[in-house]
């Protein structure tokens, strides 16, 4: 937003000095930098929402509808399992660190940070070696993993998708509108 305020725009909104510097502020950038982090807020917003909203079984069910390829679909599932993994041993390693004293300062705390980091790559790698043996040793060569089945949709769902696609073009030209 401070990169299109300084940059973009005729008409001056503030102007100051800073360290020696002549710094412009114009209006229209501002506007259009408000206009950007709106929309950058409105999509994490949605994200978020979405990832509250859906498992991921149902998640990787719709993307294996919209024919995204398996090995993406796999790769999603195993980030997201190995993602709580990996949290907890962070939670478990930095607990450890506490009780033996290991952030009493500054200086300690980040090096136990950085010793905590270097420790977390050496297990990341031995628990894939050990999923990878695993795996093979059970057959896995790569496939489907997914055991959910897309049920039909219900009128609600109809319903739902029809309001948007109606909703969807307002929402759109409203957005095309010059507000400011």
């Amino acid at each position: 937003m401070l990169i299109k305020g300084l940059h973009e725009g005729e008409k001056e909104w503030v102007s100051f000095s800073f360290v020696g510097y002549k710094v412009l502020l114009k209006e229209e950038g501002l506007l259009s930098g408000l206009h950007t982090c709106s929309k950058v807020l409105g999509g994490i917003s949605l994200v978020i929402i979405f990832s509250f909203t859906t498992s991921i079984s149902r998640l990787c069910a719709g993307l294996k509808w919209f024919r995204l390829p398996d090995t993406i679909i796999e790769l999603l599932s195993f980030i997201y399992r190995y993602i709580f993994l990996f949290l907890d041993e962070v939670s478990t390693m930095w607990i450890a660190q506490k009780s033996r004293l290991g952030h009493t300062s500054w200086k300690k705390m980040i090096k136990s940070f950085g010793t905590l980091g270097g420790m977390l790559i050496i297990r990341a790698f031995e628990r894939a070696e050990r999923t990878n043996e695993a795996m093979q040793v059970r057959g896995y060569e790569g496939g489907s993993i997914l055991t959910i089945n897309l049920t039909p949709w219900r009128k609600q769902e109809y319903a739902s998708v029809l309001g948007l696609a109606l909703i969807l073009p307002i929402l759109i030209y409203i957005g095309s509108m010059q507000i400011w």
